[in-house]
């Protein structure tokens, strides 16, 4: 009896593993999740840039020998060299097949097969609020190069889409915060499994939980064989991969059989007596003063604000945003450290047709003459506004372009 109880458990042991088995080889066939599936296109990068290994991500969009896979430009550019890890095959040597620096979508090639491929969605189904999911591959590192990687899924939310000059891009808050691994990573819309969008990195958001990404469709101007129909965007400029710049490294090279610093010694000699020829013959620029030198207004035109420089700000708006974001965030971009994204604004009032300027609780402050402001302030004309450290601006009157010198009292320092 015991034999035959120990027969019964036997079978049942082999019949439960056949089962599992056959229940894993299903779930590996037919993935069960759109994710799983987006899981499985991914390919981790890692490109050599000047002296510094860089790793990134991309996924497969095109099937076949070899595959096509998109990443976002900045993963890869400069890049003297370019390696994926593929499954089964390690780390392989990939093709930059074309690259958009407007877009900043960058198409590889890749030496392999049988690699399952991401549908492109539409990213104007994102709308705010909508829910997606980030899918990267992070790094399992052997010394200095990836020997595997591990899947990560982050949940986000689409904030907006901003319109510039080279196309749209996403906002895309994550909870937790991502880092630059992530670049070239793919958005997936959670309901469809398709990419909608590509990750960019942490240098132009400077937040790890804020992202902006690429609409993937932007790929079919540099692959116009996925396309289905979809209208390729005129804007996108595309370039072929061999015309990318490649950053060198900065490691001194041995001349014949001679010493380095013989050469930098002679060389730098050289240099010194050249400069010091041209320091001395040089022609002698006179320093322009600040605001020395304003434009003639336009008809019709009685004030407006002006650079230090003399150039016309665009003063229409009844509420002008000053700051570093770029458009349509601010009116007047100015690309300074010491100017925060959201710097300041600049209200008119319809009554007194006064305008009032109010700091925006900047880093580094707004300034009325040489006092710093914290509250709205009336400007009059010829008031210097400083935004940060150096970016000054002054309201202007039409008369004060025939004699500026004389109408502000400024001195040539």
């Amino acid at each position: 009896m015991r034999k035959l109880s120990h027969y019964i458990n036997v079978i049942l042991f082999i019949a439960c593993f056949c089962l599992l088995t056959a229940s894993a080889q299903a779930q590996t066939e037919n993935p069960s999740s759109d994710s799983s599936s987006a899981e499985q296109s991914l390919l981790i990068l890692q490109s050599r840039i000047g002296d510094e290994t860089v790793i990134g991500n991309a996924f497969i969009i095109k099937s076949g020998d070899p595959c096509l896979a998109l990443t976002s430009y900045e993963a890869v550019k400069g890049a003297s060299s370019i390696k994926a890890l593929v499954p089964g095959q390690g780390l392989v040597t990939v093709h930059l097949s074309k690259y958009s620096q407007g877009t900043n979508l960058a198409l590889l090639e890749i030496p392999a097969a049988g690699l399952p491929a991401i549908k492109i969605g539409d990213h104007e189904i994102a709308r705010p609020n909508t829910p997606v999911n980030l899918i990267c591959a992070a790094p399992i590192m052997d010394g200095i190069d990836v020997s595997a990687s591990t899947t990560l899924v982050r949940p986000g939310t689409v904030l907006n889409t901003i319109t510039r000059p080279d196309g749209v891009i996403l906002r895309v808050q994550f909870k937790p915060g991502i880092d630059d691994i992530t670049s070239g990573s793919p958005i997936i819309l959670p309901s469809t499994g398709e990419a909608i969008a590509v990750s960019l990195s942490l240098e132009i958001s400077q937040s790890e939980m804020l992202r902006f990404a690429v609409p993937a469709q932007y790929v079919y101007a540099l692959c116009p064989e996925l396309s289905n129909g979809s209208n390729i965007p005129g804007f996108v400029k595309v370039k072929d991969g061999s015309e990318a710049p490649v950053l060198k490294g900065s490691k001194p090279k041995e001349i014949g059989g001679h010493g380095v610093l013989s050469y930098v010694i002679v060389i730098g000699g050289a240099l010194l007596i050249v400069g010091f020829i041209a320091y001395k013959t040089r022609a002698r620029k006179e320093k322009v003063a600040p605001f020395s030198k304003l434009p003639i207004l336009p008809e019709g035109m009685d004030m407006a604000f002006v650079t230090a420089d003399g150039t016309i700000l665009p003063s229409d708006a009844e509420i002008i945003k000053i700051g570093r974001a770029p458009a349509p965030e601010n009116t007047w971009v100015f690309q300074d450290s010491t100017v925060s994204n959201m710097h300041a604004r600049i209200r008119k009032n319809r009554n007194t047709k006064q305008y009032e300027v109010e700091d925006l609780r900047s880093t580094n402050g707004t300034f009325v003459g040489k006092r710093r402001i914290v509250s709205a302030e009336t400007i009059t004309p010829g008031t210097i506004i400083r935004f940060g450290k150096t970016q000054e601006v002054m309201l202007m009157l039409r008369t004060q372009s025939e004699n500026p010198m004389a109408q502000l009292g400024i001195k040539k320092r």
